[in-house]
């Protein structure tokens, strides 16, 4: 399931290939990951009492959590772990959480690895779009390594045969679950009560350059005082900032700014380029509830179809999507027309 990051394909450029091509280059696959999740939200004035259980699943020398993210906002810090982990967060009056458990898929894309095409936005008209049509609410972490998203686990089977149109479905150990082939839905006409709509969103630029990069788990321990500090004690009171740490199944993966980049050795870090710079743009100004669909779709489909590179993290209350800083006013510009054309279209 792992993506190699921006490696170049001589041999069939993007831009001479559409998502079409693409697909037909690949085998979409998608791994139903078998832990139950709970997504929290821990306000700023409430971290440090919450500190130590965090560090307990982990950060610790034998901490090995199945599923771990861990995001720091100008809001709130927004916690996903396993639900047997989560029994181990003390109660406090602060800590908020969703009321249903989510389930994660992860998306293998194959042959997409080798396109230019990164995060969502190479599985944003298979995987985002036909779970927005549908009225399924999701979040979406892209990471270094892969891609996964999140669904409310009263709706699972709901996503898993949504999704079979375009992917084989297997569990978390490689037993298929649906295929397109095999995906009973198409039967009785599954996809012809299509929602079809979109939220209006905003999009609002942080200033900061960010940097997307896994971390060589080996050297783990040489970091972990490095992590700590980031996590838990950094002095930055800034408007924008953001920090991003997540640990599944073994990989690590972070999206830091540049002044957090330079505190870690030289070969800690895995990145695409030392020069890749990610611009942030933060989604909606006012928080999402959890039963809001087609957040995602809204921004990562029309950048998909641009054929530009987004990787997206949600978080508890709003989106977040990343561009290359080279790419940034491109994407202003799609995402401006695309939301006046279908302002104009409502009317």
């Amino acid at each position: 399931m792992n993506r190699e990051c921006h490696i170049k394909d001589n041999s069939a450029p993007w831009d001479t290939l559409s998502i079409e091509d693409v697909n037909e280059m690949s085998q979409l696959e998608l791994y139903l990951l078998e832990h139950q999740l709970e997504v929290c939200s821990i306000p700023k004035s409430a971290i440090r009492d919450l500190t130590y259980p965090i560090i307990k699943i982990a950060l610790l020398p034998d901490s090995s959590p199945a599923f771990f993210s861990f995001t720091e906002t100008c809001e709130d810090y927004t916690i996903i772990v396993t639900k047997e982990n989560f029994e181990d967060i003390p109660k406090h009056d602060k800590l908020v959480k969703s009321s249903d458990p989510w389930r994660a898929l992860a998306v293998s894309v194959g042959e997409m690895g080798a396109t230019e095409l990164a995060g969502v936005s190479r599985i944003a008209r298979n995987a985002i779009c036909p779970l927005a049509d549908k009225g399924i609410s999701v979040l979406v972490l892209s990471t270094y390594q892969s891609d996964y998203i999140l669904v409310q686990e009263p709706v699972l089977s709901d996503a898993v045969e949504c999704l079979a149109a375009h992917f084989n479905v297997y569990n978390e150990n490689g037993g298929l679950i649906l295929s397109p082939e095999g995906n009973v839905s198409s039967d009785r006409k599954f996809f012809d009560d299509l929602v079809k709509s979109r939220p209006d969103v905003t999009s609002i630029v942080s200033p900061e350059s960010y940097h997307i990069a896994g971390l060589n788990a080996a050297l783990f321990p040489s970091v972990l005082q490095v992590l700590l500090e980031l996590m838990f004690y950094s002095s930055k009171a800034k408007s924008d900032n953001f920090f991003h740490y997540s640990m599944i199944e073994g990989d690590i993966s972070l999206i830091l700014d540049s002044h957090a980049l330079s505190r870690f050795p030289s070969n800690a870090l895995l990145t695409s380029s030392d020069s890749d710079t990610w611009r942030m743009i933060n989604i909606g100004d006012v928080p999402f509830d959890f039963e809001t669909y087609g957040v995602v779709a809204r921004v990562a489909e029309p950048l998909a179809q641009a054929g530009l590179s987004t990787y997206y993290i949600s978080t508890y209350n709003y989106g977040h999507t990343l561009v290359t800083n080279e790419d940034l006013d491109h994407v202003l510009r799609i995402l401006n027309e695309h939301r006046a054309n279908s302002s104009e279209e409502s009317r």
